[in-house]
């Protein structure tokens, strides 16, 4: 008899971490690429990039006949203030390219070229990409940043 069947050891296991716990990973719901990248050059001694993907806290596109603009929320902590400034000026500044995409809501398979194939390296499992459902993303805004706005909190 193991040790997990056995009445007085309750839900206890040894595998406690992955039994109990599903993990769950999200995408995000919209890629903002600032002149081709979702990174931009930071401190040009250190040669680090930040990435502003992951400041963006809320995207609005919205078209119409005769235009089309988008506002874009960005939230950064304190601590990256010495790489966003270069010389006393905002990082992001006119003139800068973006390109908007949305995830889309359905599904879809057959995205990833035949024979593409995946091996989780923890099971050994290997899955066929091309049989994986996934949401595509759509592009829906693609333009020059006109005016920027920087607000210290």
């Amino acid at each position: 008899m193991s040790v997990e069947n056995r009445p007085y050891a309750g839900n206890w296991s040894g595998d406690i971490k992955n039994k109990y716990r599903k993990v769950t990973s999200w995408t995000p719901d919209a890629i903002v690429k600032i002149n081709g990248d979702t990174a931009l050059p930071g401190c040009v001694e250190c040669k680090n990039r930040i990435d502003f993907q992951s400041f963006i806290t809320s995207v609005n596109v919205s078209g119409g006949v005769d235009s089309l603009s988008c506002d874009i929320s960005m939230s950064i902590p304190r601590h990256y203030g010495d790489s966003i400034f270069k010389e006393g000026t905002f990082i992001l500044n006119t003139g800068l390219e973006i390109h908007v995409y949305y995830r889309g809501f359905f599904t879809t398979s057959s995205l990833a070229p035949e024979g593409d194939t995946f091996t989780d390296e923890v099971t050994g499992d290997q899955f066929d990409l091309s049989e994986v459902e996934m949401r595509p993303y759509y592009p829906v805004f693609h333009g020059i940043v006109t005016s920027v706005s920087y607000e210290p909190k």
